[in-house]
């Protein structure tokens, strides 16, 4: 057992878990999108920030995957940039200006709505990201927390506090894919590839 900077009891067994949540479209990551605060469970950091709209629909899905490209483009040459497209609000800044909702507006959109269609977007790949890792990460977690009861330098309490750590990102995991309309997934998941092309999202390495 380690003593974290922060105070918070770490335990190695941690990083083989947030292995599950850091992997490159989960906000660092995953995001795919939860983000790991300093010695402790990840929090929730995929609200959209554009919230209180109707989930997109597929032509809207349609014409984003068409706009995207020359929108970074547009950005790019204004001195803008979307540096992480999996962090849902990492494009807000980008986004603000009234040049910028001009140009969208040239293309037929409203600056809230490719806002929202851009976050729900990268909210279902990293949903879809982590429904695919979900097996793999909740057998490691059962196996770590064997581990853990089975370890005879830890105390009782640093055992408590090592699995009560897991089991909150064992649920937060599996809350992070429930907060995504089911219909939107419908239509990013045949396109996932695709889209984590265009987005410019890559897969962080071990």
């Amino acid at each position: 057992m380690l003593d974290h900077p922060t105070g918070r009891l770490y335990h190695p067994y941690m990083s083989r878990i947030i292995r599950y949540i850091a992997i490159g479209i989960i906000v660092t990551a995953l995001p795919v999108f939860a983000q790991q605060s300093q010695g402790g469970a990840p929090g929730m950091g995929m609200q959209n920030p554009y919230p209180n709209q109707a989930p997109f629909s597929e032509s809207e899905l349609t014409r984003f995957m068409h706009d995207w490209p020359d929108v970074v483009k547009w950005l790019d040459s204004h001195g803008k940039s979307v540096s992480n497209p999996s962090r849902p609000g990492a494009f807000a800044q980008a986004f603000a200006g009234a040049d910028f909702a001009g140009y969208l507006g040239s293309k037929g959109w409203k600056v809230e709505r490719f806002g929202f269609v851009t976050a729900e977007v990268a909210r279902c790949i990293v949903a879809l990201e982590l429904q695919d890792q979900m097996p793999t990460a909740n057998s490691q977690i059962e196996d770590s927390i064997k581990q853990i009861q089975s370890n005879t330098d830890m105390s009782d309490a640093q055992k408590q506090a090592a699995i009560q750590q897991m089991r909150a990102v064992q649920s937060q995991m599996s809350g992070l894919s429930a907060n995504v309309p089911v219909s939107e997934l419908s239509l990013v998941k045949p396109r996932k590839a695709e889209l984590t092309k265009i987005l410019d999202i890559k897969a962080s390495q071990d």
